[in-house]
């Protein structure tokens, strides 16, 4: 089977497009963004038909060249990588985006720390109303005073 490299763009609404197919392997070209915001893409694959190779070509390019969600933003946030799926508002996470959220797997821009993140969802979860952030963080603070406290001296003399 012959080898062959598809290269193309992919425009700011995530939509590929095909340049061109080339038979034989030519090297792939950089992920860079074009002037006019469009990325370039290229993907070498093996295939019986240049057609066919342009479909695995999309098929790898919208799969596995795409990092899928690698951030959580700000609730209510519309920004471009929210758009085209690279992040997502904190208010539109799934429960799968959230443990990874948690693990420390997906980058935090939201403006608040995981903790006060977990705490709220605990909350939400019980029925109870959440105290804020500033409380959570007052109090985690005096929780951990507490407990330095109580190792620095366990006898509690």
């Amino acid at each position: 089977m012959p080898t062959y490299t598809v290269i193309g763009l992919r425009d700011d609404d995530g939509t590929l497009l095909v340049a061109g197919v080339l038979l034989g392997e030519h090297g792939t070209v950089d992920t860079a963004e074009t002037t006019d915001g469009m990325t370039r893409w290229a993907v070498a694959v093996t295939a019986d038909t240049a057609d066919q190779a342009e479909a695995l070509a999309i098929d790898e390019a919208q799969n596995d060249g795409d990092p899928g969600v690698i951030r959580v933003d700000p609730p209510g946030c519309g920004c471009t990588d929210c758009l085209i799926g690279w992040s997502v508002p904190l208010d539109y996470i799934t429960d799968q985006q959230r443990q990874e959220l948690f693990a420390g797997d997906l980058d935090n821009a939201t403006g608040r720390a995981v903790g006060a993140i977990a705490g709220e969802h605990a909350f939400a979860r019980l029925g109870l109303t959440w105290p804020g952030d500033e409380k959570f963080a007052a109090v985690r603070g005096d929780l951990r005073d507490a407990f330095g406290a109580m190792r620095s001296d366990p006898a509690g003399s």
